[in-house]
């Protein structure tokens, strides 16, 4: 028998951290796309509030270069230390906080990145899962929650519309900030919608354009239109109208779905 990995002893030890109920590697060594830049993502999954920060320290430390356990809580809880040189971070999250059951009734608030935590659970890889919390929240995400689908798309046009408006406001008024603002939030919410649209759980900003490749329902040219609208200078004519086409392909796409 193969001996542990140090992802499968590192799990298996964070399974002592009081409340930790299973560990899941994610990010984009769980999804096939790491490079050399890549680190390691876990998830820590527990009940209760999270242990103290020496009790995890005291846990992840034996596999610490060095024994270096630091903290960082700007985001949530999450532990880092680095392994033979790479970096391995541990964040620690309450299972109720990927609010699996609410996906499906009455279904998410839309907010950008709607269904990122769901696809966390539904496509990482378990590690270590004594309880059946993992298995049992992946066996129902297998289905995408046609109830958060429905609230996604059923804001769409109206949303993304404002963004326009308020995009051509600011290009009006050459308030440069708020161009770049109402771009990305244009951008955010164009994506969730497409992602929602194939039944697909986003999968968070990191290499957006690749995962939407992948999708079976695209825009024409998505890759090439998207490249360009990023690189576009905000004072430039032709970026509105290159949103504006992007907006209303995307909305045939959701009417013919809705139907």
């Amino acid at each position: 028998m193969p001996a542990p990995s140090t992802d499968d002893q590192i799990a298996h030890a964070l399974l002592r951290i009081p409340g930790v109920r299973a560990v899941l590697l994610g990010g984009s060594r769980a999804t096939g796309v790491a490079d050399a830049a890549s680190d390691t993502d876990l998830y820590a999954l527990r009940s209760g509030p999270p242990a103290p920060e020496g009790v995890r320290a005291g846990v992840l430390a034996p596999f610490a270069d060095g024994g270096t356990v630091t903290h960082d809580d700007t985001w949530g809880v999450e532990d880092r230390l680095h392994h033979d040189g790479r970096l391995v971070e541990v964040m620690h999250f309450d299972l109720a906080e990927f609010r699996v059951d609410e996906a499906f009734d009455p279904g998410l608030d839309p907010n950008g990145y709607t269904t990122a935590f769901l696809h966390t659970l539904a496509r990482g890889v378990p590690l270590a899962d004594p309880y059946g919390d993992l298995t049992r929240r992946r066996a129902r995400l297998a289905t995408y929650p046609e109830a958060t689908a429905h609230r996604i798309l059923g804001g769409t046009r109206t949303e993304l519309a404002g963004y326009l408006e308020q995009l051509r406001k600011a290009q009006k008024r050459r308030d440069w900030a708020s161009v770049v603002h109402r771009r990305a939030a244009f951008q955010t919410a164009w994506f969730d919608a497409l992602f929602a649209l194939n039944r697909a759980y986003h999968p968070g900003e990191k290499r957006l354009l690749d995962h939407a490749d992948g999708l079976g329902t695209r825009v024409a040219d998505q890759r090439t239109r998207w490249e360009a609208a990023t690189l576009l200078q905000g004072d430039d004519a032709g970026l509105l109208p290159l949103l504006t086409t992007l907006a209303e392909d995307l909305f045939g796409l959701v009417d013919a779905d809705r139907r």
